[in-house]
């Protein structure tokens, strides 16, 4: 982790498109909160979005916003390709992007605009991209299921996060973290774990 880490402190300083890869709950989105933090833009929006499971009319319609008309009873609400302006936004689970998506979000990202659903306006709006995915992705773009240009760009800063497995000290650090977190959201004082986590999965593993 020292060296994704080092990477992730030096890929945050540039304003490159940056792909976080790996297993699945290994706090990707942390880490990509980390380097926005750590970014030039560390006083400007932050905004996160899973596109796993989301329908893919949805899905622009939550970054790109929907013309008056299009749902009912929602009206010119600002989506995040807007509310992020100056800022970050994250996409985890890129892979699942429809290529009308990917069509969209590489627009976004070479020519800072994008078209709102069923509009015909061009906003401008200036983000720093970052996705996140499997570490699985290149056979996707063989199987043309994503969009070469696409993968290219993201390929310019890839970071892959080990999984728990190869880093013990992770688990505890995890854990503790999302303890914390839970405490403060429900407003309830708690302690630390009564076992290390790591001498109880080493005790079951034997």
């Amino acid at each position: 982790m020292k060296a994704v880490i080092e990477a992730a402190r030096l890929f945050a300083s540039f304003e490159i498109p940056v792909r976080l890869t790996g297993e699945p709950g290994i706090a990707r989105s942390r880490l990509a909160r980390a380097k926005h933090f750590g970014s030039l833009r560390f006083g400007r929006p932050f905004h996160a979005l899973s596109l796993a499971g989301l329908p893919d009319k949805l899905a622009c319609i939550e970054l790109f916003e929907a013309k008056r008309g299009v749902l009912r009873g929602d009206g010119n609400r600002i989506r995040l390709a807007q509310k992020a302006d100056r800022g970050t936004p994250f996409l985890e689970s890129i892979e699942h992007a429809s290529p009308a998506l990917q069509r969209f979000l590489w627009r976004l990202i070479n020519e800072g605009s994008f078209s709102p659903t069923a509009g015909k306006e061009t906003p401008a709006t200036d983000i720093r991209l970052i996705a996140g995915s499997g570490s699985n992705f290149a056979p996707l773009v063989a199987e043309v299921r994503f969009r070469p240009d696409l993968y290219c760009t993201f390929a310019v800063a890839e970071l892959n996060l080990p999984s728990l497995c190869a880093r013990r000290g992770g688990v505890t650090i995890q854990a503790q973290t999302f303890l914390e977190d839970h405490s403060a959201r429900h407003d309830k004082a708690t302690e630390d774990f009564t076992d290390p986590l790591d001498r109880i999965i080493e005790e079951e593993e034997d």
